[in-house]
């Protein structure tokens, strides 16, 4: 039987209690016919997905109704991408297709040298994708043209990042390329310290500043300035796969251990949440918050505390995100596209109080007592307060009790939960959940006890 991970059991005990305590709500769920591919992307009112059935489907933003669907002639190999009043998707025929937004209406069908290696990235004017044969291609929107076709060292397997006036991708040569964006033509070549298997992303163009920022296989984030130069670099736990979101006052990085990272502009590490499983490709920003999608949970959280203000949950692993005018869009493995967004007064965000519970890490999710393991929760409290921090079963009965303070101090904390419970028995194998209770703030994260033998 397939075991199905702690992050998604504990959303289904904790969904209904986590969204009623913030202002984040799921607007519409839809039923799709057939498990989505690869990532889905919003535009112009619309939500637009990629399915297993070689279809593509758009559906109303406001009401997940579907508006229009389109078959291809193969099952689709990349998920959408929506740019210049288009949706584009690549099939395993080889073939990149090209439908209007509004209705569907096909535009243009290009022929692939290979395989897609990556998902599709779409401006306003051009799209470009990875080629399995150690290429990255760029088409004109308008009429489906190839601009050129630049030559890697390496597979070219993350979306490229398409600036004013240049194109940037990674490969898994280690290496990140800058090409002139109407020509290809290699203006920047970058050597980076392991694979780039990120997806890159940078500041909107005009930021003062200005940043561009990807993931390497060797669990780092790197950022280059404008000219291509590598400014920084910052050691994070696990691969962060996830588009770095470049925003004034941060960057925000997610990676396949579970955790966010906020980082400062000069790659300092401010603060890192433990989510319970691997980040989505995409991260999002709406008023006051920044949302990453990991396990069977959207998160909403604070970009200064990084604590996890709301969860959202829309039933089944979250496979992918998009967002647009506040409104963020997912598809899940239950075969679902859902809606999210926070619901405030004046289209902006209400002020929360400064957060005291801050970094709650818990580390590793899964393991087995009868081997020796444990899970360590490690966080900060920024002023003091009345604490707990406990574990119970998926019944909400407490099964340890690792800490209670009737005031616990400003300062760094590490518990120790090594699977005993507190009749000294060893906890049988399922789903937990580990809690820290500081005051009124609380987080909690799911964990699973395996046998391991």
């Amino acid at each position: 039987m397939r075991r199905v991970p702690a992050a998604v059991l504990l959303a289904a005990v904790l969904g209904s209690r986590a969204m009623a305590k913030g202002g984040a709500h799921l607007l519409w769920t839809t039923d799709l016919p057939d498990a989505p591919v690869g990532t889905v992307a919003a535009a112009g009112g619309l939500a637009f997905v990629a399915l297993a059935d070689g279809t593509v489907r758009a559906y109303a933003l406001e009401s997940g109704k579907e508006r229009w669907k389109r078959t291809l002639g193969a099952a689709p190999r990349t998920g959408v991408a929506a740019g210049g009043g288009c949706v584009l998707v690549a099939d395993s025929d080889r073939k990149l297709h090209a439908f209007g937004a509004v209705d569907g209406a096909p535009r243009w069908t290009a022929e692939l040298t290979a395989q897609a290696s990556s998902e599709i990235a779409a401006g306003d004017a051009l799209a470009a994708l990875g080629e399995g044969n150690r290429t990255c291609t760029a088409w004109k929107l308008a009429d489906g043209v190839r601009l050129w076709r630049a030559v890697a060292l390496g597979e070219v397997v993350a979306a490229p990042w398409i600036g004013a006036d240049r194109v940037v991708f990674g490969t898994t040569a280690h290496t990140v390329y800058a090409v002139a964006k109407l020509t290809g033509e290699v203006q920047r070549q970058v050597i980076l310290s392991g694979e780039a298997y990120g997806r890159p992303a940078g500041d909107a163009e005009g930021v003062a500043g200005g940043l561009l920022a990807l993931g390497t296989h060797d669990g780092r984030v790197a950022a280059l300035d404008p000219a291509g130069d590598r400014l920084w670099t910052a050691k994070v736990r696990g691969i962060p796969r996830a588009a770095p979101l470049l925003r004034p006052e941060a960057v925000y990085a997610g990676t396949d251990q579970g955790l966010m990272y906020a980082l400062s502009r000069a790659g300092s590490i401010r603060c890192n949440t433990g989510l319970g499983g691997p980040v989505v490709e995409r991260l999002a920003a709406t008023p006051g918050r920044v949302v990453a999608a990991a396990g069977g949970v959207v998160a909403f959280l604070d970009p200064d505390s990084g604590r996890v203000m709301e969860q959202v949950v829309p039933g089944g692993t979250v496979t992918a995100l998009a967002e647009e005018g506040g409104t963020v869009v997912v598809a899940t493995t239950a075969h679902k596209l859902a809606a999210a967004g926070v619901r405030v007064a004046g289209g902006a965000a209400a002020a929360q109080p400064a957060a005291a519970l801050l970094s709650v890490v818990v580390e590793p999710t899964t393991f087995s007592p009868r081997t020796c393991g444990r899970v360590t929760v490690t966080f900060s409290l920024r002023e003091a307060r009345p604490l707990v921090v406990d574990v119970s079963d998926a019944r909400g009965r407490r099964v340890k009790l690792l800490a209670s303070k009737d005031r616990a101090w400003p300062d760094t904390y590490r518990f120790v939960w090594d699977g005993v419970t507190e009749g000294q028995k060893m906890a049988p194998a399922g789903v937990y959940r580990l809690r820290v209770v500081a005051g009124e703030e609380d987080m909690a994260m799911g964990i699973e006890v395996v046998d391991g033998r």
